[in-house]
């Protein structure tokens, strides 16, 4: 229960900055009084996540909302489906635009969309190396009958882009990932302060840069992966010139790709790279 009253006040202390935060507060009041179990955490999930990115855009604490976002993370390890919790956030995105009409559609699949797969059994080796498991689901961008292409699949991510479709390119056709997969993933903070060329060049073999709709899926899956923080998506290069490579960021027109000379090195830009 302790984490449980961790997480309430540090939800408290964001309520001079939020409104409506009132059902959340209620139930991790309960919870760390022991009157509720696990299941009741289901109310909040949809709800803490959101609070923490509107303590950012209202400017309020975004320290406090850093840490909420850290310990729901937590709390979803423990109590939640993480093959459910990515696909629901997936399909929030881009679900009804590749012609789920609901979650379950999305989740279990029909005729013609293929459902989300079971999370697969990752090699010790992989689970060591990378921080994190990720659902991506690049069908949007390609390979499906419903696919939009880049601008269309930035629109529906809440990112702004100022290219085309055919901006950028696999730097590595032969390595390309494409469709529905699971990967393993870390977002680049391991990097910070390197160029992203240099760490192309040093990745080992279970690894590869990511491309950008795998970092456009990681931030569907929380906004805040890119507080203080920017994304090198080494994987993706300008198709009109290879030594640019693909960056998420916030810039002054909000949460962005772009693309950039990757030979440059800052103390908050790191290369995010997967494997699966």
């Amino acid at each position: 229960m302790e984490q449980y009253k961790k997480a309430l006040g540090v939800l408290e202390s964001l309520t001079g900055h939020v409104d409506g935060l009132g059902p959340s507060i209620d139930v991790l009041q309960r919870l760390s009084a022991g009157h509720a179990h696990g299941a009741a955490l289901q109310g909040i999930m949809d709800q803490l996540p959101l609070h923490a990115r509107l303590a950012v855009v209202h400017r309020g604490n975004p320290g406090a909302a850093e840490e909420v976002r850290r310990m729901v993370g937590a709390l979803e390890q423990k109590f939640t489906n993480m093959r459910e919790l990515q696909a629901r956030r997936s399909f929030e995105a881009f679900g009804p635009a590749l012609g789920a009409s609901s979650f379950k559609e999305y989740l279990s699949g029909t005729d013609k969309l293929e459902g989300i797969r079971e999370i697969p059994a990752f090699s010790p080796e992989l689970m060591s190396y990378f921080d994190e498991t990720l659902l991506v689901d690049g069908r949007i961008l390609e390979g499906h009958e419903k696919s939009v292409g880049m601008v269309e699949t930035c629109r529906l991510a809440k990112l702004v882009f100022g290219g085309s479709d055919d901006t950028l390119v696999s730097f590595d056709p032969k390595r390309v990932m494409r469709g529905l997969r699971w990967v393993r993933f870390q977002d680049g903070r391991r990097n910070h302060g390197r160029t992203p060329s240099d760490c192309r060049r040093s990745f080992v073999p279970i690894e590869r840069g990511a491309d950008a709709m795998t970092g456009i899926a990681r931030f569907v899956q929380d906004e805040l992966v890119l507080w203080k923080h920017f994304m090198d998506c080494t994987g993706s290069v300008g198709s009109g010139g290879r030594g640019y490579c693909a960056c998420l960021g916030v810039w002054g027109a909000g949460p962005e790709l772009r693309w950039h000379w990757d030979d440059g090195a800052s103390p908050v830009f790191g290369s995010a790279s997967c494997g699966e």
